[in-house]
């Protein structure tokens, strides 16, 4: 509940400040290379369990994205999208939310993002779309009520796709749903290659069975734009009813993998899947399970009945890469899966591939030492929680930059200090000095590359840049999200 309670006014206060800092014109764009598809990719899954604890569809079509890399502010692409989707999955009872993404080449230098992300929930008035992008409105009193918020939302949102170079519309009808179209410029990054699966996609046969008329027209539509050959199906029955017709043509290959809905009429997933592993003549085709959050954890059952594999939905483009690469394959990698393959295991795989410990279990921080630089004790018992329930046990504290530095001096040479989380606002000596001397080599010889975390309350525009200029390595804003944590020292451990 507390935990609950600091996040929404968390979300409150930020609202006032992004809008305040656009409508004043004092916010500032990043421009760093990032993955369009892998950052859609992630959102998407994040939004999905929402979607999935309302019984609806989240569907994503990025096939009209092929580049890997643009240079923009991923974080604040992810706000516009969460502000919009959001809105969706609150106002949306019954049927889907489907986010259709395409990049479109303006010039040399710049992209042309657009994002139509379109619902079936209770649609705008039409006397009430002039008010829609206004500061504190909201379509209707009663919302306020029934659904919270602060009526900032696509305020920022329309302000954030206008600093972008873009802007927003809407489309809708009450009681039928809603589209909203954004489009934003993104920079072209030097550093960009075009997406391609690892797999012939050529030489594959695809059989898609999904009762959704949406996800089917995606998933056909990425595979085809692959160029595989692919057939899709509404139900069980008249999946079995191609196979027995696909099976009797010499002319025509059998399909290499048939990609199966859990949730149908009818028939499921699941049930579909022991009838075509029960006909021999079916056996060379492998099946993937595409199934909600809401039976994840069901690997065991899964493989019992013959899958190969299985994914979450909303599916992604790093899903089906993953799961066709290994799947098609029918190699080591397939056969050494665990009960089958999952997402959990592709990206074991990856930290494989890459030439870094693929083992995460939490006895990989047992010895590793830890130095938060804290002044707040109950932040410090936090990170030293968070750390501790991580499996890291060599953890010391310091309370401000001159204990850090004399920690760090002192500490043996046959257990020192493997990184440093360094808060910003400390007395006697701030974090900024304290990196500062640190790189300085205040702090001995041997501690002047040592990793430096900041974790700071400080999240306006331009306290990041200060902490790197500083010689720290990295942020974190307060309050501290473990996960983030964690990543964070897993990618400057080197334990990804």
């Amino acid at each position: 509940m507390a935990q609950s309670s600091a996040e929404s006014l968390l979300t409150l206060i930020n609202d006032i400040l992004d809008f305040s800092k656009v409508d004043s014109g004092k916010m500032e764009l990043e421009f760093i290379d990032f993955n369009l598809r892998n950052m859609l990719g992630g959102f998407a899954e994040a939004m999905g369990l929402q979607a999935e604890q309302k019984g609806l569809e989240l569907i994503l079509d990025v096939t009209q994205i092929d580049e890997s890399l643009v240079r923009g502010d991923p974080g604040r692409l992810r706000q516009i999208l969460t502000n919009i989707v959001g809105n969706a999955i609150k106002f949306t009872t019954v049927g889907e939310i489907v986010i259709h993404a395409e990049l479109h080449s303006i010039d040399d230098q710049l992209w042309q993002f657009n994002c139509r992300i379109e619902d079936t929930g209770l649609g705008i008035p039409e006397d009430k779309m002039s008010i829609l992008f206004d500061s504190f409105s909201q379509v209707d009193a009663s919302t306020t009520r029934k659904y919270g918020g602060t009526g900032l939302g696509l305020a920022i949102v329309k302000k954030l796709a206008k600093l972008m170079s873009g802007g927003i519309s809407v489309s809708s009808e009450h009681g039928k749903g809603s589209c909203f179209v954004i489009n934003i410029q993104l920079q072209k990054s030097n550093k960009s290659q075009q997406v391609i699966p690892q797999v012939d996609m050529q030489k594959l046969n695809i059989l898609v069975v999904d009762d959704n008329a949406t996800n089917r027209e995606v998933l056909c539509g990425q595979f085809e734009y692959w160029g595989a050959k692919v057939v899709s199906v509404n139900g069980g029955q008249q999946a079995l009813d191609v196979c027995n017709k696909r099976i009797q043509k010499t002319d025509i290959d059998f399909f290499d993998i048939a990609f199966l809905d859990m949730q149908m009429p009818d028939m499921d997933g699941a049930e579909l899947g022991k009838k075509l592993k029960q006909d021999q003549r079916f056996s060379k085709m492998k099946l993937v399970m595409m199934t909600s959050m809401a039976h994840q954890g069901q690997a065991r059952h899964f493989a019992d009945i013959g899958f190969s594999a299985y994914f979450s939905k909303p599916t992604t483009t790093s899903d089906l890469f993953d799961a066709l690469s290994v799947v098609a394959e029918d190699g080591k990698a397939l056969q050494q899966a665990d009960p089958l393959v999952t997402k959990h295991y592709l990206k074991s795989l990856k930290r494989s591939d890459s030439g870094t410990s693929s083992n995460l279990h939490k006895e990989s921080f047992n010895n590793t030492r830890v130095l938060i630089v804290e002044d707040n004790h109950v932040n410090q018992l936090v990170a030293t929680g968070i750390l501790n329930g991580h499996g890291f046990k060599m953890i010391d504290i310091a309370a401000n930059g001159f204990e850090a530095i004399t920690s760090l001096q002192e500490s043996p040479e046959d257990a020192p200090y493997a990184v440093v989380l360094m808060d910003c606002l400390m007395p006697e000596m701030d974090g900024y000095e304290a990196s500062r001397q640190i790189r300085a080599g205040k702090a001995g010889e041997r501690n002047k590359l040592i990793p430096i975390i900041a974790m700071t309350a400080n999240a306006m525009e331009g306290d990041r840049e200060k902490c790197l200029k500083s010689g720290m390595n990295d942020y974190l804003s307060k309050p501290i999200d473990p996960e983030l944590l964690i990543s964070k020292l897993r990618e400057w451990l080197k334990l990804k």
